[in-house]
């Protein structure tokens, strides 16, 4: 082979190299500017306020919170990676929880809550969206376990990553929260309300921070089912059992049904 013949191959090779390298640059950019977007760093607040239906959906409702007004807000930053993950859903723990609730046994009296030990688990489907909060926390005394289960129309969330989105109205027909103990489980619809998630600079103990000693045992329930279709891949949608020991969330099992 004459080196003329030498050079053209030689040149072709790295034309091709070139190409293929720009090819899959260009296949990568969007995945990291969706995962980088908003900016590294940035607290995210998933924050749901409204007011509870009059008559539960199920249980007895002993702290009376039928009919009461409320507000739930769980930060995590959006640089966290999931702590359990497929392509269309993410486990996102643990996470700060604040809020203030209202109940019949104190009129008219507000009710703090917190959490450090906070769970969201986020779901991306074809024909709706999926947001759930799992939480333990105490309220007039009493050792609870929360859950919020909220359907959002498909489109609501781009990825099930930590990233804002719109506010989305709640009613009885997509959102309903579960408060419970060891012996009692009390599911109110939520009847009017919204759930928003807004970003902003980070502000340190907003992000991820230490667990306080509990135990109690939560669950988040996909509910969507056996399958569902993302990006043209079947993907089965678990069942998160979220569990948190003394000193540390102990346990989180996936459970495909």
């Amino acid at each position: 082979m004459d080196q003329k013949k030498v050079f053209l191959s030689s040149f072709v090779r790295q034309a091709l190299c070139l190409g293929i390298a720009a090819a899959v640059s260009c296949l990568l950019a969007p995945l990291h500017m969706a995962a980088a977007s908003p900016a590294k760093g940035a607290d995210v607040t998933f924050t749901a306020s409204g007011t509870f239906a009059d008559t539960p959906k199920s249980g007895a409702d002993t702290l009376l919170l039928r009919g009461q007004p409320f507000t739930i807000s769980v930060v995590g930053n959006s640089s966290l990676t999931p702590s359990q993950h497929l392509k269309n859903w993410a486990l996102f723990m643990p996470l700060n929880m604040s809020g203030t609730v209202y109940s019949g046994l104190l009129p008219n009296q507000p009710i703090a809550i917190r959490a450090t030990t906070a769970a969201i688990y986020q779901a991306v489907g074809p024909d709706y969206d999926l947001f759930q909060a799992g939480f333990p926390i105490e309220v007039i005394g009493i050792a609870l376990t929360a859950r919020a289960y909220i359907t959002l129309p498909a489109g609501t969330m781009k990825n099930p990553l930590l990233r804002p989105f719109s506010s989305v109205a709640l009613t009885p027909d997509n959102a309903t929260v579960t408060y419970s103990n060891t012996t009692n489980s009390t599911t109110l619809a939520v009847q009017t309300g919204t759930l928003v998630a807004t970003a902003a600079p980070p502000g340190g103990a907003a992000t991820r921070a230490a667990l306080t000693p509990l135990s109690l045992l939560g669950e988040l329930d996909s509910g969507f089912g056996s399958t569902l279709s993302y990006s043209r891949r079947p993907v089965t949608a678990p069942r998160v059992v979220l569990a948190v020991g003394k000193d540390a969330v102990k346990t989180t099992k996936i459970q495909f049904e």
